[in-house]
């Protein structure tokens, strides 16, 4: 019998951690060359947190407008960007399994969002480039592209609040500052059961 307490005790013990929520904070910066990241996961009422620095991301400006730099390595025997044919058919065998998964983790995520609690988004810019009927446009275009992306969003996650965006003009001058931070909160069981299904369904995908 008091081994039947014992267990009983601790399934539900088991149960209320799962049903506890994971509160997720993540902070971005970007000012001129520098960038700063960070996701802070806390449980338990900040009892448990670990803290991760973000990968840092190349964004600046050019004479084009905003761009996005990657670094990539080449080999000395590199073919000088020249496919093969078997190459070729190795990327559209890998595109295939990808694309599948690809799709399945789209259906697990937006599933998983459901369950998502946003409680806070701020995002303030500062946009500029010299000329200023551009800077006026992308500031505009900007403001249309944030708003959809947050109303898209909370058709799939609970918002609290409406999310704060502030985008400020600078002109006749290259400038591209962002500064972002949101707060979210998941229950322990929905995040464990997306990522394994997640994790099956790459490994489904090999």
């Amino acid at each position: 019998m008091i081994w039947l307490l014992i267990i009983l005790a601790v399934l539900i013990c088991l149960a209320i951690l799962l049903l506890l929520p994971v509160e997720i904070r993540v902070h971005y910066e970007h000012v001129q060359e520098d960038d700063q990241g960070m996701i802070e996961l806390r449980y338990l009422g900040g009892l448990v947190r670990i803290k991760r620095e973000l990968t840092k991301v190349q964004v600046g400006v050019t004479d084009n407008g905003p761009a996005v730099g990657v670094k990539t390595e080449s080999k000395a025997d590199a073919s000088h960007g020249i496919f093969s044919a078997a190459d070729l058919t190795q990327v559209f065998r890998e595109l295939g399994p990808l694309l599948d998964f690809m799709r399945i983790s789209s259906r697990i995520i937006r599933r998983s969002a459901r369950h998502v609690h946003v409680r806070f988004i701020q995002l303030e810019a500062n946009v500029g480039f010299p000329d200023a009927v551009v800077t006026g446009t992308s500031v505009g275009v900007l403001y249309m592209l944030l708003e959809s992306i947050f109303g898209y969003l909370g058709q799939f996650c609970r918002l609290q609040q409406v999310p704060s965006i502030a985008i400020h003009p600078v002109f006749n001058q290259f400038v591209l500052q962002v500064r972002t931070q949101s707060i979210m909160s998941i229950r322990l069981g929905y995040a464990i059961s997306a990522g394994i299904r997640l994790l099956l369904a790459w490994k489904r995908r090999t």
